[in-house]
């Protein structure tokens, strides 16, 4: 059976190759224009070819259940997580019957505004026509304020 496994290795690593080459092959035609003729042999023939062929028919060594890697110790078990996720599903659940009791946002804008309005006694002043000229000129004054004195000399 092990024979047959390092045969099946062997044969499809020497495949690989082989297709690796033809690829880089035709890689580099399309580089140069010119379409090589590519068969199994020249590929045998030459030395990079002989040299994979060569690493591809000695197999690397079996592993063994020694390679195997210990279970960490440091991970909470199963039923840890199993708990940590029912949790998460509670908090969960339970914000959203919270988000579903807030009463729903107003939609009616104008009675709003009414309405606060109304609660303010006319506080509210509604925004000047000019009220952008007005804030251009206060920042104007402002800056002009807020000039640094000449240097003394």
């Amino acid at each position: 059976m092990r024979t047959a496994n390092f045969m099946r290795v062997t044969q499809g690593a020497a495949v690989r190759v082989a297709l690796a080459g033809s690829l880089a092959l035709g890689a580099s035609a399309c580089a140069t224009g010119k379409v090589p003729k590519v068969d199994a042999l020249s590929i045998a023939k030459s030395e990079s070819g002989r040299e994979a062929i060569a690493a591809a028919s000695k197999p690397g060594p079996y592993p063994s259940f020694n390679d195997i890697p210990r279970v960490p110790t440091d991970v909470r078990p199963s039923s840890a997580w199993l708990q940590a996720s029912n949790e998460t599903q509670a908090a969960r659940a339970e914000l959203a019957s919270q988000v579903a009791a807030l009463p729903a946002p107003p939609t009616d804008t104008e009675a709003f505004s009414a309405a606060l309005q109304a609660r303010l006694g006319g506080a509210v002043q509604p925004v000047a026509p000019d009220a952008a000229a007005q804030a251009a000129a206060y920042a104007r004054a402002l800056r002009a304020r807020a000039t640094p004195p000449p240097p003394r000399q």
